[in-house]
């Protein structure tokens, strides 16, 4: 039965399983699907999938070809999220105040995926106070390793020589060094001090800067340490690897970042490295629970975890102890963005397109369940090598973006459809002609982001009662949906 793109159909199907094409139109049930597009699922029955919109002005739009690597929410010790991305040769923050996308680093090696890990620490005092030693590392993989302390502003006005930022929060207590470097429109800033909401003894004149501007606090970079492009923090480490690479990097436990950070030893708390060359293939995500660290290729999943077998922990030693979870064909992870968590679960996308969940029994073994074996025909021959995926808790909703393929089995050269799991329902729908790069769910806003394919745009996901999508600002084209039952 054809849909209305543009009324929302109230039909009863609150047991539906969705999609359903491994079995005949003749044999699936009366409330599932042989056939979906752009369809999605609500209390009221289904309809035409909602819209998307552009989130935030660009900086650096003439980007045009060059799509999103990489998105991000960074959250410091006291609760704030900024949102990072990077594409082309830029890594951007989103300046909320002016729902705009603007530079913290500009000159990076073009078209390099980031990856982030959080490594905040908090200090309780005895007094009214407590200290924030906020911090996120960042690297591509090529560049050098960067930390950033997340310290971000709005201008509110400048001389020759200050620059003073809205709002009543101390510059201290927003995080800002005493002294240093500040970014604004991707230009540097030095200063000497600050006082309230002033920076003094700025240099060059930022008189030029436009109020209501983001003023970001520079992020700094850190030599002699290896160069990956999955991070992960957990248990007081930072862990990193790349996806080139078996070997993984963990760090001291608790260390202040610097050169040493990486630097092995065998003592209680110290970095270590471990070389996984089972499973064929390169590290490619790295993920924790439960006190173990799970090590994703494709055709492997390890877990491991440091054994200190030492009565004096703080002078003993430690011993890294790995097993495998799962090997064999298109067991593990597709590949970096492959791997996203859902409660105590991770739901992941294999290399031939399973959509998988991974958990653990109740008795504590690892276990592995299919979810897109309904639909294996559909997806055949789709191309998943540069799959993304999501998870929007406020919906319940999984997104898997991948290249589809035409009715003559022809692979889309870039991602261009969406699977979408509505967890609630055990349910599967496709949406063709929306891919993404990369996805994050934004805890300040409530919103499901994603970035874009081919241009340097963060699209907000699930627009209400918009049955159309924004290319660009404020251009619009329509939703077109099908859905065909038994």
């Amino acid at each position: 039965m054809p849909i209305n793109n543009t009324t929302f159909q109230i039909v009863k199907r609150s047991e539906t399983r969705g999609l359903i094409t491994n079995r005949s139109a003749e044999e699936i049930g009366d409330a599932d699907f042989s056939s979906l597009n752009n369809i999605r699922f609500s209390r009221f029955g289904f309809g035409p999938r909602l819209g998307i919109k552009v989130l935030g002005a660009n900086d650096n739009a003439g980007n045009s070809g060059q799509g999103i690597k990489s998105l991000y929410g960074y959250q410091k010790g006291d609760g704030i999220t900024v949102l990072l991305r990077n594409h082309a040769t830029f890594l951007e923050v989103y300046n909320r105040s002016q729902d705009s996308w603007q530079t913290l680093v500009s000159g990076l090696t073009a078209d390099l995926r980031f990856a982030y890990a959080p490594y905040n620490k908090t200090v309780l005092s005895t007094s009214s106070t407590q200290s924030f030693d906020n911090n996120v590392v960042m690297c591509n993989g090529t560049d050098a390793f960067r930390l950033w302390n997340g310290a971000i502003a709005v201008l509110s006005s400048a001389t020759a020589s200050t620059i003073v930022v809205s709002g009543d929060i101390t510059l201290a207590n927003l995080g800002f060094t005493a002294t240093g470097d500040v970014i604004i429109n991707g230009a540097t800033y030095s200063y000497t001090s600050i006082s309230g909401q002033t920076f003094s003894g700025v240099t060059p004149n930022p008189t030029g800067e436009t109020n209501g501007d983001g003023v970001f606090q520079a992020s700094s970079t850190l030599t002699g340490l290896p160069r990956g492009n999955i991070l992960h923090s957990s248990l007081g480490r930072i862990w990193q690897s790349k996806d080139v690479a078996v070997r993984v990097y963990g760090s001291a436990a608790g260390d202040v970042i610097d050169a040493d950070l990486f630097t092995t030893g065998s003592a209680y708390g110290d970095p270590f490295i471990e070389d996984f060359s089972e499973g064929n293939g390169p590290v490619l995500a790295i993920t924790s629970r439960d006190g173990k660290t799970l090590i994703w290729k494709k055709n492997f999943i390890a877990s491991f975890y440091l054994d200190v077998y030492s009565a004096a922990s703080a002078t003993g030693n430690q011993r890294p102890v790995h097993g495998v979870a799962f090997e064999g064909v298109d067991v593990g992870c597709a590949s970096p963005l492959a791997v996203t968590n859902v409660r105590s679960d991770f739901y992941y996308v294999t290399p031939r397109g399973g959509l998988h969940i991974f958990g653990y029994t109740e008795r504590g073994n690892p276990d592995i369940n299919s979810l897109t074996s309904v639909i294996a025909p559909s997806i055949k021959d789709f191309n998943f090598d540069d799959v993304a995926i999501g998870f929007n808790p406020k919906e319940q909703l999984v997104y898997v973006s991948c290249r589809g393929s035409d009715e003559l089995g022809q692979t889309a050269a870039e991602n261009e459809t969406t699977l979408v799991f509505d967890i609630q329902r055990g349910a599967l729908s496709i949406l063709k002609g929306l891919g993404f790069s990369c996805f994050w769910f934004d805890e300040t806003s409530g919103k499901m982001l994603a970035g874009g394919v081919n241009a340097p745009r963060v699209y907000e996901l699930n627009i209400i009662s918009v049955f159309s999508d924004e290319i660009a600002v404020n251009q619009f084209i329509p939703v077109s949906c099908a859905a065909l039952t038994t």
